[in-house]
């Protein structure tokens, strides 16, 4: 009984949070809307779909009023091991397909399915609206099967990361990726500053789930420009997190085709709340990103827990004109996160493609008090060659060293096409 009181107590306070979070808005929408009259969205024509390939299969009408696109993305890995830690193998790491788009121009939805592995796994699969309140600074609300606002790296499209895996500290992150629940964010002083909040249930891969473990996050970034073309980035997050139970955290190096090399065993757990810092530059072809993350664990047990990790990399483009594209300036509500490359010559039309070097260090700690689950450090190189926006060559060397036990050195390599 007290474990329903107490997720109940904890439910009424997400929903207060949210309120408390939504309130400045829903006052300066009503003040815009009695403002100014003539930002009235218009009427939408019963128009024809066109079709027409921009970046993906996209249909839309002469209005803008209703937009259609059929894309997916393909990731063929191969990893290559010095020591007897796995197997040398292959698989296909990602194979998706999704349908999106606009309905009436407010409204927006995404189904998108992953078939790698052999089964059907939930992905992107929700509704939207990206303006609730009207006004200027848009309020967008999703309801569905979608990320939790956590982790620069956590948001960032597996499509648009420098390297082929996560870092090691997102092991903190949402657990299976995404969640099912309601999510709201906007955009203030011109894109600036973006913030999301939402409470989600925990789900499987199929977006099944029951229980009372539902998680409380929230991100807010400023992300600023500065000179000609850069922009510095930090950001916060932070998700509370109800435990059906039983917790563990367990982590690969920085390859999916390795087992676990850290691993906390299963333990008893009421909750976890989990602390994200991040910040991020990009200065022409120059870009570095780092991240700090925090799990502290309430356990009665295991005498609460506290587990932590950080990453830090750079990367430079070699080729001029290319650099890491980032998005904020959209009349969406979402944003915070690095986007496409798109290469300023692609291969065999011209030019080389755009090619970048990259570096990072990762470092995870599932060492405290009466759970000894190691610790984990990683040194990853990289090297990709994009050869125009929607086809490129991923090459990983991961150097991988347990605190007190086995080092291994990983070569891995990506095939990837996404549209």
């Amino acid at each position: 009984m007290r474990r329903k009181v107490a997720t109940l107590r904890t439910l009424r306070n997400g929903l207060i949070a949210l309120i408390v979070l939504t309130n400045p808005f829903l006052a300066h929408a009503q003040e815009a809307g009695q403002a100014d009259q003539d930002d009235a969205v218009p009427a939408c024509d019963k128009g024809e779909l066109e079709a027409k390939w921009d970046g993906g299969l996209k249909f839309e009408t002469a209005d803008g009023c209703f937009k259609a696109q059929i894309g997916g993305r393909l990731q063929s890995d191969f990893a290559f091991f010095e020591s007897n830690v796995a197997q040398n193998g292959s698989e296909l790491r990602r194979a998706r397909l999704f349908v999106s788009g606009t309905i009436y121009r407010q409204f927006e939805y995404k189904l998108q399915y992953d078939f790698a592995g052999g089964d059907a796994s939930a992905k992107d699969i929700f509704v939207g609206v990206k303006n609730v309140f009207g006004g200027s600074n848009p309020t967008g609300l999703r309801i569905g099967h979608q990320k939790e606002p956590f982790s620069l790296e956590g948001i960032t499209s597996s499509k648009y990361l420098t390297f082929m895996e996560r870092g090691l500290p997102l092991v903190f992150g949402p657990s299976g990726d995404r969640n099912t629940g309601v999510k709201v964010g906007g955009k203030l002083d011109g894109a600036k500053l973006i913030w999301e909040a939402g409470v989600f249930q925990e789900v499987d891969s199929s977006a099944f789930g029951v229980g009372d473990n539902y998680n409380y996050s929230a991100r807010l970034v400023r992300a600023q420009p500065f000179g000609d073309g850069h922009l510095f980035h930090l950001g916060v997050s932070f998700s509370h997190r109800e435990v059906d139970g039983v917790l563990r955290f367990r982590q690969r190096p920085e390859a999916h085709l390795s087992p676990p090399l850290v691993d906390t065993g299963t333990f008893e757990a009421d909750s976890v709340d989990v602390l994200g810092l991040e910040a991020a530059v990009v200065i022409g072809r120059f870009h570095a990103s780092s991240e700090f993350i925090q799990a502290s664990v309430s356990s009665r047990v295991a005498d609460d827990p506290s587990f932590s990790g950080f990453y830090a990399s750079a990367g430079f483009f070699l080729t001029g004109g290319d650099g890491r594209a980032y998005r904020n300036r959209d009349t969406e509500h979402h944003g915070g996160y690095f986007d496409r490359t798109k290469p300023a010559a692609n291969f065999l039309q011209g030019g080389p493609g755009a090619w970048e070097i990259a570096a990072r260090y990762s470092t995870l700690d599932l060492q405290s008090g009466l759970i000894q689950g190691g610790e984990l450090d990683d040194l990853t190189i990289a090297l990709n060659w994009y050869w125009n926006p929607h086809i490129r060559l991923m090459f990983n060397y991961v150097n991988a060293e347990v605190e007190d036990g086995l080092s291994t050195g990983i070569f891995q390599w990506r095939t990837q096409i996404d549209f």
